[in-house]
């Protein structure tokens, strides 16, 4: 019997969602990060381990290195330390949330190779789009690109 975690690989996709290759090929380079998103909110939501406790330093918040759940995350670097024990949650968000954007963003791209979609209803003009929450997603983007991965601008 095949181990419940396992990602299916393309040709499996195919078969049982009856998925073009090009689809399950996208599908398939998103399934690492999906799943670890999956294990990720399994840690936090579900209790899968023991529950996290948030710090609140001079900085930002920021959990233990070592709590069960986070310690292997690859995102991880001395900058985003706080102290020997600490580091800031701020990378950790920035890293689901631009992630997830971007993996979302390369299965439409997937999605615009299979479907004929209608010619241009404008062609030339751009659409902008304007939303409360920009501003976070533009510091989001800033921290998962080495920005300053602190709440708090450093004061020395």
């Amino acid at each position: 019997m095949r181990d419940k975690q396992a990602l299916k690989t393309i040709e499996e996709m195919t078969e049982k969602y009856g998925l073009t290759p090009t689809l399950c090929e996208a599908y398939a380079q998103q399934g690492a990060f999906f799943s670890s998103l999956r294990d990720l909110r399994d840690t936090v939501i579900h209790g899968y381990g023991n529950k996290a406790t948030i710090f609140v330093t001079d900085k930002g918040f920021c959990i233990s290195s070592d709590e069960r759940g986070f310690r292997n995350c690859p995102i991880w670097n001395d900058s985003y330390k706080d102290n020997d024990n600490l580091v800031s949650l701020l990378p950790l968000l920035a890293h689901v949330v631009v992630a997830t954007i971007n993996a979302c963003s390369e299965l439409a791209v997937a999605f615009t190779r299979e479907i004929n979609f209608p010619p241009e209803m404008a062609p030339g003009y751009h659409i902008f789009v304007r939303s409360p929450y920009t501003s976070s997603l533009h510091q989001m983007l800033s921290v998962f690109k080495g920005g300053s991965p602190w709440w708090v601008p450093d004061q020395t």
